[in-house]
């Protein structure tokens, strides 16, 4: 039976449309982008959280981790000294005003999960502050809590990190705040420090109208507002596939869970690319949880299902064993420590 030309015809037209397509997306046809891949440890190197894990108690998020294999608390002087030593380009620490107008790192404004205490960061000094256990409320499934009495008077104000910590340490600021005025005391506090804050020497990140005055403090730095960012990535994955960056993407970030790359036009190389453009950096976070809440990497071959060719940074919950497994010049454990961590992340692939 005779169609006639049309079959043909249509067969041309959709040839022409996927070899376009192909040409227009293929990362291997964008230019092989320079640089590796730089590590943000979230919250420094602390006591990874157990995913989803609660207390008990409503909306505390910081009750349950695994059994301890590091004696470390998040955001505490030594957590965040430990971040270059291991292979990390950028410590994330949390920062909350205190009631006598100072910041310390600190993730809760309420002190009860924690901490144990009544009251809350905004409302309370320093000197009562550095009174508290900042591990106190921590718990492992069994019910233990291994670091209650390890943490007193480990809260720290900005300003001891940065005298205490001079040298190579690069911070990403989370404003843990909505008040524009406390954005003004965080880069108070920067400037005199005289850290120098431009491109990514330091970084800051957060929602609301904070995040906003400190895109205005900071025009030249590294500005993560997770509002812009969501909508960058979001945009991106709907609009990519027809060559068209996002407005949310310039100057921003775009957030990139592991298991969701595929749904980026022309990943890897195409899209460092486009976005390169733009002005926007790229963060390649853990899996993405169906909501707006996305995890750090915490299993080494993890690593392996990022692309060889990307060069931007890399979101990482547990520093202390995926520096040294991406990095191993950073590895200097003896043969019994490698043991005890490789026990840890059997268990760690076991749960999942």
């Amino acid at each position: 039976m005779n169609f006639g030309p049309w079959p043909r015809r249509i067969f041309f037209v959709l040839a022409a449309i996927f070899f376009v397509f192909t040409f227009l997306h293929a990362s291997w046809l964008a230019p092989t982008p320079r640089g590796a891949p730089k590590l943000v440890a979230h919250r420094a190197v602390g006591q990874p959280l157990l995913q989803h894990a609660r207390s008990g108690e409503e909306d505390c998020f910081s009750a349950q981790i695994e059994e301890p294999y590091h004696p470390l608390i998040e955001d505490s002087l030594r957590s965040i000294s430990e971040v270059s030593r291991l292979g990390g380009h950028m410590a994330e620490v949390n920062v909350l005003p205190t009631g006598d107008g100072d910041l310390v790192l600190f993730h809760d404004d309420d002190l009860s999960c924690r901490t144990g205490a009544d009251g809350k960061v905004s409302t309370s000094t320093v000197e009562e502050l550095k009174q508290l256990d900042i591990g106190w409320g921590y718990t492992t499934p069994e019910g233990d809590h291994p670091l209650r009495g390890k943490g007193e008077g480990l809260m720290p104000t900005l300003d001891e990190a940065f005298d205490r910590l001079r040298g190579n340490t690069r911070y990403m600021f989370n404003l843990k705040s909505d008040d524009p005025a406390d954005a003004d005391l965080l880069a108070k506090k920067v400037k005199a420090a005289r850290r120098a804050v431009r491109g990514t020497d330091h970084a800051f990140i957060g929602q609301g109208p904070a995040i906003a005055r400190l895109a205005e403090l900071f025009p030249d730095s590294w500005v993560v507002d997770l509002d812009r960012a969501y909508a960058c990535s979001a945009g991106y994955m709907r609009t990519g596939w027809l060559t068209i960056v996002p407005e949310a993407c310039e100057n921003g970030t775009l957030i990139v869970p592991l298991d969701k790359q595929y749904l980026f036009a022309g990943w890897p190389n195409r899209t460092i690319a486009r976005m390169e453009e733009v002005g926007a950096r790229i963060v390649v976070t853990g899996p993405h949880d169906g909501e707006t809440v996305t995890y750090g990497l915490d299993l080494p071959e993890q690593f392996g299902e990022i692309p060889d060719s990307f060069n931007g940074y890399i979101w990482i919950d547990d520093l202390w064993i995926l520096g040294p497994a991406l990095r191993p010049g950073f590895n200097d454990r003896d043969e019994e420590e490698r043991k005890a961590l490789a026990e840890v992340v059997k268990r760690r692939r076991e749960a999942r």
